[in-house]
């Protein structure tokens, strides 16, 4: 009976755990097109025009361009920014892809970049597609933080929907080992028609297509080397 009533409860934790997709989760474009080259706060947009320009045959002057996150390097300048742009926005269509360890969770955005987001990488003076750099974006530190500040991405080995990883998310996989039936197959987000929506996923930290203690053991390493 003890064994029933916990595992419900964890059951009910990683429902109530559930984020619903809205269009506020993702960053606003509903006034961002081609006038924005006169707001100040862009800094790129004229370089983005030219880059298209040159590599699309297909220019469309409707467009959205939004600057979400400048980044600088330790003597405080500017060297990478992070583009959310393109042709449409679609918050009815949602997109799944993986940056370092964040999967995100993209409205559909035909365009220039994949999935809407780019980065304009200021040093090497060019544009990068954010899903084609995948796990690796070792050269970009504060990506990863700054793509879990939208709402609905959600950063690998986070059990317990807090954007971040804690003792509490590898002990989270440890009480869910000990229940007869875990509940890894919960959905954590949207429908469930992708593995990136259930927990599990986002349990099998060390990728090996299973959960075990060694997922639990994965995060205790990771956050001893973090703070080591």
């Amino acid at each position: 009976m003890k064994n029933i009533i916990v595992s419900i409860l964890l059951t009910l934790i990683l429902c109530l755990s559930t984020i619903a997709v809205n269009a506020q989760d993702f960053p606003d474009v509903s006034n961002k097109s081609s006038d924005t080259a006169n707001d100040n706060t862009v800094l790129f947009e004229n370089k983005y025009l030219n880059w298209i320009k040159e590599n699309n045959n297909n220019f469309v002057d409707n467009y959205f361009y939004y600057e979400t996150y400048t980044h600088q390097d330790k003597n405080g300048k500017a060297d990478w920014v992070l583009l959310y742009a393109g042709l449409y926005p679609r918050t009815d269509e949602i997109c799944y892809f993986r940056a370092g360890n964040v999967i995100v969770y993209a409205p559909g955005a035909g365009g220039y970049f994949r999935y809407g987001y780019g980065i304009y990488d200021i040093q090497a003076d060019k544009f990068l597609d954010l899903f084609d750099l995948g796990k690796d974006i070792s050269g970009y530190n504060g990506l990863e933080d700054n793509l879990l500040k939208t709402k609905v991405n959600r950063l690998i080995g986070d059990l317990n929907s807090d954007n971040q990883l804690t003792i509490k998310d590898a002990t989270e996989i440890q009480l869910q080992l000990i229940q007869a039936e875990p509940v890894f197959d919960t959905f954590v987000i949207g429908q469930p028609t992708s593995p990136y929506e259930k927990s599990g996923f986002y349990a099998d930290c060390n990728e090996d297509g299973k959960v075990n203690i060694r997922d639990a053991t994965f995060i205790q390493k990771r956050l001893a080397n973090r703070f080591s």
